[in-house]
């Protein structure tokens, strides 16, 4: 099991402050699957940490605004026009990677709503992108595809889990 070793106060980008725990890598998180990847694809996966969310649904639509811009960004990939898709897939994955990071045990039932509302849109216009990318074929993008695929395979089963938590 991962430890507690001390918490470090840090703004996000949208300024709000949190306490981030520095947390000693365990066996078993969300994020093993992820290293993998991370020696496959050549981007950084940070060991799991957990970090406030957002307190307000304001804060929260600033929040999927950022996330919304980089995954239309990343759908550049279903283009034939020069990208910086490496640019664009590198900030999707941190601004979910840092969703899969938060503490959204205390959220009232409001906010939760409002939380897997953007979340069940990501996933699901990440979906698009990805047929629309198999229908299309562009070859020189096939491994953005085989990214994106595995994004949208990690994320729809940490996304399931936390329906569940929620539900229960």
């Amino acid at each position: 099991m991962a430890g507690l070793d001390s918490a470090v106060p840090v703004p996000n980008e949208c300024g709000i402050p949190r306490r981030i725990p520095q947390i000693s890598a365990g066996k078993g998180t969300i994020f093993d699957s992820r290293l993998k990847r991370q020696k496959k694809y050549g981007y950084t996966v940070k060991q799991s940490q957990t970090i406030n969310a957002p307190g307000t649904p304001e804060e929260f639509e600033l929040y999927f605004n950022r996330v919304t811009d980089y995954t239309d960004k990343v759908s550049l990939v279903n283009s034939v026009y020069e990208s910086d898709l490496e640019t664009a897939f590198a900030a999707m994955e941190e601004a979910v990677e840092e969703v899969m990071k938060w503490e959204l045990t205390g959220l009232d039932a409001g906010i939760r709503r409002i939380l897997l509302s953007h979340l069940t849109f990501h996933r699901e216009t990440v979906w698009e992108i990805i047929q629309e990318a198999r229908s299309l074929l562009i070859s020189d993008r096939r491994e953005y595809v085989k990214r994106l695929v595995n994004h949208h395979k990690e994320f729809t089963k940490w996304l399931t889990r936390l329906e569940r938590q929620f539900a229960a």
